[in-house]
């Protein structure tokens, strides 16, 4: 199907400027859309659900400038997509679910926006080439992206958002943007091939989840300058044996790093005045565990599951407020407590 630049309608000429919204929802027998040179934009749904289009062709160097929500949702049998240099903004799951998508290139100079789940399910890409004007990527934009090995932004997105890569599970490299200041919650969730992260040096929190389940994951880089490890943030990154805090760190919170069962030894840093529950819960292979003077508290479950302690030593001569349950009842008898003197 062609949609030209202009139509005739009761003797008048007008040219075609969009496609309008559903405009062709559901047209499950089309094939191949091509468009013209004159089209700006494409409506919301316009194409959604179209299992059956295989060949779409967008207007190389023309005016097309946006893409609608939800515009291509569905279109399982897209395999690939060329977009024009206009393109400036991409619409809230516009590529939803168009799982033989293979190849994508998001590199228009004019791009600075993708929309919340906009590619979400799309497990065949492999690869993104990312512009650099891009300033922000929505929430889920990625989501269950199984396929994607290779990410990187280094040049790019200051806003990055929840879950953006969450269940990219073939994902090995991330290039994260230089001037992103968070590391929105679950962002990298479920990337269970992921290795080595290098996190960014304006980096001040990283948000609850942003590495969950990450279980190959044995490298992780984090910046003096982060304030703040959210809940769950390394949880189940089993593969973890060594994780080196800043000393700006003086909030982790609950689960931080449950279930890193590859950690032997941790110095919390010294800034750090409570252990929340549940933050060092499973990490069955740690054996030493340093307490700064700054601790005032430990949590409920704090050590919970970590029964190869052998070693706590406490900086600070006043004990801090334990809760009963904070280590598992074999530690108390059997692991040495070193504290200074006084």
């Amino acid at each position: 199907m062609y949609i030209p630049e202009e139509v005739i309608y009761e003797g008048k000429t007008y040219t075609v400027k969009a496609v309008g919204a559903t405009a062709f929802q559901n047209c499950e027998s089309l094939r191949e859309v091509v468009l013209s040179d004159s089209i700006t934009a494409i409506g919301d749904s316009a194409f959604a659900f179209c299992s059956q289009l295989s060949d779409l062709v967008l207007p190389p160097e023309g005016g097309l400038t946006s893409i609608g929500s939800y515009a291509f949702q569905g279109c399982s049998g897209l395999t690939e997509i060329v977009l024009p240099s206009s393109i400036q903004s991409i619409g809230d799951a516009a590529f939803y679910d168009c799982s033989q998508l293979s190849e994508l290139r998001l590199s228009s100079p004019e791009l600075t926006s993708i929309g919340r789940y906009a590619f979400r399910g799309c497990s065949g890409l492999t690869e993104i080439v990312f512009s650099p004007s891009i300033q922000s990527i929505g929430d889920a934009a990625f989501y269950d992206c199984s396929g994607l090995k290779s990410v990187d932004l280094q040049y790019g997105a200051t806003s990055i958002g929840d879950s953006a890569f969450y269940g990219c599970s073939s994902l090995e490299e991330v290039y994260l943007p230089h001037g992103i200041e968070a590391l929105s919650p679950a962002i990298f969730a479920g990337c269970s091939s992921l290795s080595t992260v290098d996190i960014p040096p304006f980096v001040r929190e990283i948000g609850d989840s942003a590495f969950e389940s990450c279980s190959l994951l044995s490298d992780v880089t984090i910046p003096q300058g982060v304030t703040t490890i959210g809940r769950y943030a390394f949880s189940g990154c089993s593969s973890l044996t060594e994780l080196v805090l800043p000393s700006s760190v003086d909030t982790m919170g609950e689960s931080a790093l449950m279930d890193c069962s590859g950690l032997t030894s941790f110095n919390l840093p010294t800034g750090v005045t409570h252990i929340a529950t549940s933050t060092f819960q499973g990490c069955s292979g740690l054996t030493e565990i340093v307490l700064p003077s700054s601790i005032q508290s430990i949590d409920a479950s704090a050590f919970a599951g970590c029964s190869a302690i052998t070693t706590v030593e406490s900086l600070n001569p006043t004990a801090p407020i334990l809760n009963e349950t904070a280590f598992d009842t074999g530690v108390y008898a059997v692991a040495n407590l070193f504290v200074p003197e006084g």
